[in-house]
């Protein structure tokens, strides 16, 4: 091989090698930070008088882009008062970042991305990772598995939990009441941050409560999601839902025989109204577990059957073979097996069987209950009881006593949860109660906590 072909082919190769992290200079310290794992990239002391969350989004985005600038400064000129969180919500890049933090190099990536003033290409991710000094072999493995996803939407719901995606800055829980785009606006914004917060350390409330303090002062004062209706089952029995806010239920509910799923000791229970023989029902509760995983000790879900018979006439067996499913502890397993293969209008006996076997059912008790007719009256009461509650469309969630109809977008989901977590509200509404309604079984009442199956 000639001299020129054999430098040819060393450049080929180099070129086909995947890229790496820069390697450092001779006698060059490395840094390594080890972030823990869920945590958030932030500058200042962890109780600071001022905690700024900045939700940013690494797409691009002029906004994100002139206050991550802005926040610098501003940390530079208060490092001991001013904590800045930085909630990181987006896309592929924005996981890019989250990798970048576990791997200490989250402020170096950020400079990166955040210097460039046109919109990225996927390509610039390896750039921005290079000059962070990152191992971009770790990083692709972090974007392919996902493993960051759970971070971004959990940051997008904290962001909707203080009350609108629009805004990028919340100070002390209050997002700030227009965009800031100079510094002058920004020193504003934490002027009046500081003296709430310096008028409880006056009152002797120590530092490391006053974030927590003015959140809950914050989160009491914020008014309840609207919640105007979504999407409905078809229905030959009742109008279209009323455009208007959520309404309180007409009366209170029991849910002690009601099959649930989460913690028993959950603060915030969701009760869902629908249809087995819906797709709303099915994408409902999917984007309901997505909110589950982000509330996991404080979330659970009650499921209530709700269906018009003249539209989804396999609606009422496949729910009273749900019941019977839930006397083997699989009530769950089978919605969940019914769901994840759904055909609806494919729902006779032989395929709910079939079903009920792909969860784990024992097809022989299962087939006795229901030929028995065992949970047919369980389910006529139910019926009974969620009319007589106001409950007559499907989906229907009940929160707090609050009714929102017909399908949510999970960032409203959240909202609702939240909403539905904020001190004295469930207290307020006291629509648990235990022995108000016979609900879906005349059966003792099971231990406190209700079924789990």
């Amino acid at each position: 091989m000639t001299r020129r072909a054999f430098a040819l082919a060393a450049v080929a190769a180099l070129a086909a090698t995947p890229a790496r992290a820069r390697p450092r200079r001779p006698g060059a310290a490395a840094v390594v930070v080890h972030a823990p794992r869920g945590a958030v990239p932030s500058l200042g002391p962890r109780h600071a008088p001022v905690t700024i969350e900045f939700f940013c989004n690494f797409a691009g985005e002029r906004q994100s882009i002139t206050l991550y600038w802005l926040l610098k400064q501003l940390h530079a000129r208060h490092p001991r008062r001013a904590r800045i969180e930085f909630h990181i919500v987006g896309n592929r890049y924005s996981e890019a970042a989250y990798e970048a933090f576990d791997q200490g190099a989250f402020f170096a990536f950020a400079d990166a991305a955040f210097s460039q003033r046109a919109r990225p290409r996927p390509d610039d991710i390896d750039r921005w990772a290079e000059a962070a000094g990152m191992n971009v072999d770790a990083l692709h493995r972090a974007l392919d598995r996902g493993t960051h996803r759970a971070r971004a939407d959990a940051a997008r719901a904290r962001q909707r939990r203080r009350g609108n995606t629009g805004r990028r800055l919340a100070f002390n829980g209050v997002l700030a009441a227009r965009a800031i785009t100079v510094l002058e606006e920004l020193e504003d914004a934490y002027d009046a941050a500081y003296a709430d917060a310096r008028a409880l350390l006056d009152d002797g409330v120590p530092v490391a409560a006053v974030f927590d303090e003015l959140v809950r002062r914050a989160d009491a004062a914020r008014p309840p999601p609207l919640g105007l209706p979504g999407n409905v089952d078809p229905t030959a029995a009742v109008d279209p839902p009323p455009v208007e806010p959520p309404q309180l239920l007409a009366r209170a509910l029991a849910l002690d025989r009601v099959p649930t799923r989460g913690p028993v000791d959950a603060p915030a229970v969701l009760a869902v109204f629908c249809s087995l023989q819906s797709g709303n029902c099915r994408e409902l509760l999917r984007r309901i577990d997505r909110v589950r995983a982000l509330y996991p000790d404080a979330v659970r879900v009650a499921l209530w059957p709700l269906f018009d018979d003249e539209v989804h006439p396999d609606a009422r067996r496949a729910f009273e073979t749900a019941l019977c499913a839930g006397d083997q502890g699989k009530f769950w397993a089978f919605v969940d097996q019914l769901f994840a293969v759904f055909r609806p209008s494919q729902l006779g006996d032989a395929d709910l069987e079939a079903h009920a076997e792909a969860a784990g059912v024992a097809i022989d008790a299962l087939r006795r209950c229901v030929q028995d007719g065992r949970h047919a009256g369980d389910v006529d009461r139910a019926l009974r009881d969620a009319h007589a509650a106001g409950v007559v469309y499907s989906p229907t969630l009940v929160a707090g006593r609050r009714v929102y109809v017909g399908m949510r977008h999970p960032d409203e989901l959240a909202a609702i949860v939240a909403d539905a977590l904020r001190p004295g509200v469930l207290e307020r509404a006291g629509w648990l109660r235990r022995g108000v309604l016979d609900a879906l079984s005349n059966r003792a009442p099971p231990p406190a906590g209700g079924a789990a199956n």
